[in-house]
């Protein structure tokens, strides 16, 4: 039987072995120190994952980097229900109740810092303020770009990319819509833009593609997280 501990939700959490915790306390310092970049946010969520609860933040971003091809998890989840629904609306069988289609972030940043918070607490280690927890979610967005979303048949759907306004960085997640060609794109994750200057192109500050055919990366430049724009292999 595996040891565990309880966490602040009343699940057990199961605890880690002396190496894992070793590893844990060197990400953890070099994140609190500001000597991180997204190598080290991808190590340190590939140690969470197994450690944090099902459908939390951590969980959900720690599986994402582990499998990156995905047919299940929260983020999946929301983007096939939108593509179902706009589906039913180019077919023409909405119901006579008609329905919602979501367009809310699937996590918020405040949920984000409680689920690596509730994890650092539990392990007794100092716990990253609002402004630290943008640059952890920047990298967990590079990490994420260009991963493929799939249906319950094993079909590409959609995948996630980055765009980018005067104020926010967004993790897009784009589904293609019946047999049109077309997609349609949702926020998944956004934070506050510190990192690009960009103008509004419109009054609502219409997010653009960040970069075109090529990718970000997360670096640190002398304890400043900073974006990259790399060309694509």
């Amino acid at each position: 039987v595996l040891d565990s501990k309880i966490n602040n939700k009343g699940v057990a959490i199961q605890i880690m072995d002396k190496k894992e915790t070793q590893l844990v306390n060197d990400y953890h310092k070099k994140i609190i120190e500001y000597n991180f970049d997204e190598r080290d946010i991808h190590s340190f969520l590939m140690l969470l994952r197994e450690h944090t609860t099902k459908n939390t933040p951590v969980r959900e971003f720690g599986d994402f980097i582990a499998h990156r091809n995905k047919e299940r998890g929260l983020i999946r989840d929301y983007l096939l229900e939108n593509k179902k629904k706009i589906d039913n609306i180019w077919n023409g069988s909405v119901p006579n109740e008609g329905f919602t289609i979501n367009s809310n972030n699937v996590f918020e940043l405040i949920q984000i810092k409680r689920s690596f918070n509730n994890f650092l607490e539990l392990n007794n280690l100092k716990t990253f303020d609002s402004e630290l927890i943008r640059d952890v979610v920047l990298c967990i967005m590079s990490l994420l770009q260009d991963v493929n979303i799939y249906d319950e048949h094993k079909n590409v759907i959609g995948n996630l990319s980055i765009s980018a306004s005067a104020k926010k960085i967004i993790l897009i997640g784009s589904v293609k819509i019946a047999t049109t060609g077309v997609s349609a794109a949702f926020p998944v994750l956004e934070i506050k833009n510190k990192y690009v200057q960009l103008e509004k192109v419109d009054d609502y500050d219409s997010p653009r593609n960040l970069v075109d055919e090529k990718f970000i990366e997360v670096i640190n430049n002398n304890k400043k997280i900073e974006i990259l724009i790399r060309e694509k292999v």
